[in-house]
């Protein structure tokens, strides 16, 4: 049995991280877009712009980089009121690891709440709001009407106004890091050996279109090795909440050789 010592020192340990990884930067534009810096799919929308012709239009991004969390979480505004009570609200998930029952998972349920509470009630500092602020005026206008309506030169930073301003924005990026705070992520977390402190989240700052359907499209069959030669497309009403954010629903699906139909 672990003192309760113990658990406190594994729980700081869990959210202890490495000072150097700490970008100096809090936001980034689409060209400083790198694998140390954003995830894969952050790196997509910079590999497109420069592959798609020029009359293909990528959307318009940003990303607050790896580790940001965690330089909020060691700011003045946060190191007391959320960092110290998230330690001992992971000390609960010390004491589940070493129990062996039905009920495991309920209670982990119950820490995960708590943590992503704590993570939701941060304070984000100015410093980031304004680099957030810079780079999504940094990342150019674009007309924002269509078809023969009056056309008006928008930047993701109109947009961030007419969207709810820095405090739905930041409580949209907070909800991000919050999902880090999930049964998913701590078995994965178990079954590596790592701690909370190794995981590395960016955040995708980025335009969406007024889209009534949402599609996927795999290149290979997820769900049947012997249809390795199909595409596999689901499609979803909405920007695509169900496929990807563990929504309810199900999606439409449907596949096909990707040679095109047989006898054509």
């Amino acid at each position: 049995e672990v003192s309760e010592e113990k658990e406190k020192e594994m729980a700081a340990e869990s959210l202890k991280i490495d000072m150097d990884r700490i970008p100096k930067e809090w936001c980034v534009a689409v060209k400083e877009f790198s694998p140390a810096v954003v995830g894969s799919k952050s790196l997509n929308i910079s590999n497109l712009a420069t592959l798609l012709p020029k009359e293909v239009l990528t959307p318009r991004a940003c990303a607050l980089p790896f580790d940001v969390l965690w330089k909020v979480m060691a700011s003045e505004e946060n190191l007391v009121s959320v960092r110290s009570r998230l330690e001992n609200t992971l000390m609960g998930l010390q004491r589940i690891s070493q129990q062996n029952s039905k009920a495991t998972n309920q209670k982990a349920h119950f820490v995960f709440e708590e943590a992503r509470h704590l993570v939701r009630n941060m304070e984000m500092p100015d410093e980031l709001m304004d680099a957030l602020r810079q780079s999504l005026r940094g990342a150019g206008e674009r007309n924002a009407g269509l078809g023969d309506s009056q056309t008006v030169q928008m930047t993701l930073e109109d947009l961030l106004e007419e969207g709810g301003g820095e405090g739905a924005a930041g409580d949209a990026i907070k909800d991000v890091w919050a999902s880090l705070f999930g049964m998913r992520p701590w078995v994965s977390l178990r079954k590596a050996q790592r701690k909370y402190a190794d995981l590395k989240m960016a955040v995708l700052c980025q335009e969406l279109m007024e889209a009534s359907y949402a599609f996927v499209l795999h290149t290979e069959n997820p769900f049947d090795e012997a249809k390795k030669n199909e595409l596999f497309g689901e499609l979803v009403v909405g920007l695509g909440e169900t496929l990807v954010g563990s929504y309810p629903g199900r999606a439409l699906s449907w596949g096909c050789e990707r040679a095109g139909p047989k006898g054509s």
